[in-house]
């Protein structure tokens, strides 16, 4: 019984505290996903919304870094970066286009890496690892919610991103959760009202329980 009543009293806890997480997420945002222009953030232009929608782009799935079960393989979540028609990697094939006439001509050596990115796609899309596809993908669009003010990557992620792209800033990279919308005040506030109500309900259980044992 007092496993139920602390299970009341944290499960209420979480909920308030998902219910401030989302509502700082969505604060400022607008329902509908707005257009934004890949190449101008890659230069530095700032986000006004955090609802985007990312035209064509170039999905780095070489890069990416994904966590799995244990046991059955099954894939939680994956992250990979996108970049524009405009990045400095198409640049570099183009003067190697201009060298040799055709890119797949050029040396391995010579051939551009990606080093650095603006958006990183976090998405729970491909189920196991057998389904995330490889090489540099071509994608018409993504629709997702900049989370970087709630959430961030774990440890051993953020890891194994630096060690793919040494050169990039992790801390200026924005993590686009793909198909996530703003949850509306009203859902938030459930949220935490209805987390305080289950925490102020576990805490008097309990403190009730101990009264009738005195």
């Amino acid at each position: 019984m007092f496993r139920l009543k602390l299970g009341l009293i944290i499960g209420g806890l979480v909920l308030a505290y998902f219910g401030v997480q989302e509502f700082r997420l969505s604060m400022g945002t607008s329902t509908e996903a707005v257009q934004v222009d890949l190449a101008a953030l890659e230069k530095g232009e700032a986000l006004e919304n955090n609802h985007v929608l990312i035209g064509e782009h170039y999905a780095d799935y070489a890069g990416c870094v994904y966590e799995y079960e244990e046991g059955n393989g099954r894939v939680t979540h994956t992250y990979y970066p996108v970049i524009s028609e405009n990045h400095s990697f198409f640049a570099g094939l183009g003067k190697l286009a201009e060298k040799y006439g055709n890119v797949n001509d050029a040396p391995d050596s010579e051939w551009p890496t990606i080093d650095t990115f603006k958006v990183l796609v976090k998405t729970k899309r491909f189920k196991n690892e057998r389904s995330i596809p490889e090489g540099l993908g071509n994608e018409d669009k993504i629709q997702g919610l900049v989370i970087n003010l709630v959430e961030s990557m774990d440890s051993e992620e953020e890891k194994l991103i630096k060690q793919t792209f040494p050169k990039l800033s992790i801390d200026d990279v924005l993590i686009v959760e793909e198909g996530r919308k703003p949850s509306s005040a009203l859902a938030s506030f459930g949220m935490m009202g209805g987390g305080g109500l289950l925490s102020l309900l576990g805490l008097g259980w309990l403190v009730t329980g101990f009264s009738s044992k005195t």
